[in-house]
């Protein structure tokens, strides 16, 4: 009887249901031991550097290691950070939970005037949307309010804010945003220009038009690929459009403050909308405030598939943060949120050599965190040791040739489908975990990493920056080489297993 509901298990969610009120119980799973290291085919034909690979290949319901190599060494994760953040996060503020952002005032309301002051307050929601502060202020203007005396304060008080996820990385690249308790829209602003012209001041201009951000074209720009940089003027922030690719004429740039972005937006669809509302300041919603509209986001669970398909790093770095507090009580930052989740794990999870193991950030848009395979095999079947609003955590992954991060991998016929895993990629580290349904219909759980971590830090490390230059141009085809091997090993265990 075991064996037929084993055989009905596609995804290995082994009957425990998570109440998020109930203390977490200690996991110990049954990893077992491979008789010795398996070089694939895949491996050897490539004659990848094997001290750069390491993986691990397990069977959840025999409980089995079926194979694996340098299963104890350590890795950069990149996005794989991802499945410990969630996964952590579903269990401990529950697959419902919903975070909020809340409009209040102080002082009273007299003939569709607000005698007082305006408070916008965010807990942290990683999705809200322009469309969600049209809805708060569609609920003002359907209640007759037209004006605000007082102040506009926004509160993003609840958790720690940052400039930018990651130092390591560009500061103009689209994935490394702000990060604060009242973001929006994944804090990202549109830079639009016109290249078919001789290019003027007047061709350039950011989407939403604000002043506390302004945008300008270097007079000794190049021709180049599309490159910004960033100066804080106090006052504004500006951004330098310092190189132009002539066929491109559109760029996602980060929102730095992203409360007092938030804040802006918010006052100036107010004004579109008829609702007058003054220029924000920080400000702390004071207690006894009157609350005029509360949103209610996306359940978690929700948010937590959009992270994993779309490896989302504000909204990770969001869900670690408030997870972390639910934890402690407290607001941490990053690296004492990212070493608060490591200790959580190690207390939770038995039988796992934790050595090494270390987290910085929830997002892994660094190259200072470390997991190995069988940590990372650990921290799956922990993440799927439950059912999250029907949902098992598999469930949530991108699918092999058709959803997310793996919608261009693994596409033939002969593997689409077959994997459900979260990537992760940044320069010189690659690595991919999940599950793959084998051609015998057999569910296996797998980590996989390619690390060549003397380049990478060949890339951080101070010194001669052509040099640095030179190296970093190589990541992008090192990456597709190496996510291609990746591949290349699911597909050779979806025949053989």
């Amino acid at each position: 009887m075991i064996k037929k509901i084993a055989a009905l298990l596609i995804f290995p969610a082994f009957f425990f249901i998570y109440s998020c009120k109930a203390d977490i119980p200690v996991f110990s799973p049954e990893l077992g031991r491979d008789e010795k290291p398996i070089v694939y085919k895949t491996i050897r034909l490539d004659k990848t550097d094997e001290k750069n690979i390491g993986y691990i290949l397990y069977d959840p319901v025999m409980k089995k290691v079926m194979a694996s190599l340098n299963r104890n060494k350590l890795f950069i994760p990149a996005s794989l950070t991802k499945i410990p953040t969630t996964a952590a996060a579903l269990k401990i503020l529950g697959p419902g939970h919903r975070f909020q952002t809340t409009l209040a005032i102080s002082g009273n309301i007299d003939n569709g005037i607000i005698n007082g002051d305006l408070y916008l307050k965010g807990d942290g929601d990683p999705f809200l949307r322009i469309t969600d502060l049209l809805e708060i202020i569609n609920n003002l203007k359907n209640s007759g309010i037209k004006k605000i005396t007082g102040t506009f304060y926004f509160d993003d008080s609840s958790l720690h804010k940052y400039d930018m996820t990651s130092r390591d990385m560009k500061n103009d690249a689209s994935y490394n945003t702000g990060i604060g308790a009242l973001s929006l829209d994944f804090n990202l602003m549109n830079a639009r220009w016109d290249s078919s012209r001789k290019m003027k001041k007047t061709d350039i201009y950011l989407i939403p038009s604000l002043n506390i951000y302004k945008i300008k074209i270097s007079e000794d720009k190049k021709m180049d690929e599309d490159k910004f940089a960033y100066q804080d003027m106090n006052d504004y922030g500006l951004w330098v459009l310092t190189g132009i690719n002539n066929k491109n004429g559109n760029k996602k740039l980060p929102v730095k403050d992203p409360g007092l972005y938030t804040a802006h937006v918010f006052a100036r669809l107010a004004g579109i909308q008829g609702i007058t509302v003054p220029d924000p300041v920080f400000g702390i919603l004071p207690e006894g405030c009157k609350t005029l509209y509360i949103h209610r986001g996306k359940p978690l669970v929700d948010i937590a598939e959009i992270i994993l398909t779309y490896s989302n790093n504000l909204m990770a770095e969001l869900v670690l943060l408030s997870t972390v507090k639910k934890i402690t009580g407290k607001a941490m930052d990053l690296e004492e949120a990212g070493r608060t989740l490591s200790d959580f794990y190690v207390s939770k999870i038995n039988n796992v050599n934790w050595e090494g193991f270390r987290l910085v950030n929830g997002s892994g848009l660094t190259g200072k965190n470390r997991i190995s395979p069988e940590q990372m095999l650990a921290l799956l079947l922990f993440a799927d040791n439950g059912i999250y609003d029907g949902r098992s955590f598999i469930s949530l992954l991108p699918i092999s040739g058709w959803k997310g991060s793996l919608e261009g991998r693994m596409g033939n016929p002969e593997s689409a489908f077959h994997v459900w895993a979260k990537t992760g990629g940044i320069n010189f580290a690659v690595a991919l975990s999940g599950l793959v349904m084998t051609n015998s219909k057999r569910p296996l759980l797998f980590a996989v990493f390619i690390s060549d971590i003397d380049m990478r830090n060949s890339t951080e490390s101070e010194g001669n920056s052509v040099l640095k230059d030179t190296i970093g141009k190589q990541a992008v085809p090192w990456s597709k080489k190496y996510n291609q091997v990746i591949d290349d090993l699911i597909k050779e265990w979806i025949v053989e297993y």
